[in-house]
């Protein structure tokens, strides 16, 4: 049975890919965007059966700052 911990962590990696995507669809670069798509698919998708909860903090915090790290690169654009 899963604890409460568990569906706070699940709410989070959702709130962090739809982050990450609202992020990138910022980008006027169609094919860095389509790039950054694909990665940020492929990273979630090796990572989704990660049952650990502080390996799935870690993955959270890591994702976060690549939020904070592409939306710097995109205003950098332009």
């Amino acid at each position: 049975m899963k604890d409460f911990r568990y569906f706070i962590l699940q709410y989070n990696v959702r709130k962090l890919y739809r982050d990450l995507m609202k992020t990138v669809y910022k980008s006027n670069n169609i094919d860095s965007r389509n790039e950054l798509i694909d990665h940020i698919k492929r990273e979630f998708m090796a990572n989704k059966n990660v049952e650990k909860p502080e390996k799935i903090e870690y993955l959270i915090s890591v994702g976060r700052q690549q939020v904070t790290y592409i939306k710097s690169m995109i205003e950098m654009q332009g």
